[in-house]
């Protein structure tokens, strides 16, 4: 099993000040690579890739000094050095549950039937900031029709079902519980 956080925390420990800006290289450099086909790894690959990725990196504008970057390509060569690459959508989720957790960041889960107006958002956010002292409460807001109506949260290991479907089947599942229900 792979250790990602244990390497996430190595990754945000060894960067520092530079792990924002490594975690984005590194957002950008994992998809593209898990991607590419054929296996990647081992020292000789993991020295060509770092080489290949520099340039790639400075081509698309990044500074060759900045030390983000630096820690990012640094802990992409170590992944295909380690044969390891295929865990860096793991690694990316990992860090950024790391990052979060020290900027105070509270990540939420939304699964609702209809779209949530900007409003509602709003609102949301607040009260969790409240309930949760959380300095900032970030949405990821994905459209679930079958839903029906409502929603559904999940923040970290909480989970909260306010939706139609959910409480139906709550429902079911207590009357099947009592022994059923008679006209």
């Amino acid at each position: 099993m792979f250790p990602a956080e244990r390497w996430a925390s190595a990754f945000v420990d060894a960067s520092g000040t530079y792990a924002e800006g490594g975690f984005r290289v590194l957002k950008a450099l994992i998809p593209a690579l898990e991607r590419a086909t054929g296996v990647i790894s081992g020292t000789a690959a993991s020295r060509k890739a770092g080489r290949m990725l520099r340039e790639v990196l400075i081509q698309a504008g990044f500074d060759p000094g900045d030390q983000g970057m630096q820690f990012a390509l640094g802990t992409v060569v170590l992944l295909i050095k380690k044969g390891r690459l295929k865990y860096g959508e793991l690694l990316i989720r990992e860090i950024e549950r790391v990052l979060d957790r020290a900027a105070g960041v509270l990540p939420v889960t939304v699964e609702t039937a209809a779209p949530l107006d900007v409003e509602f958002q709003r609102t949301l956010r607040e009260l969790l900031k409240q309930k949760t002292g959380a300095r900032e409460v970030r949405l990821t807001i994905t459209e679930v029709p079958e839903l029906l109506a409502g929603c559904k949260l999940r923040m970290g290991s909480l989970s909260l079902d306010a939706s139609l479907r959910g409480q139906i089947q709550k429902m079911a599942a207590d009357l099947s519980a009592a022994g059923g229900f008679s006209w």
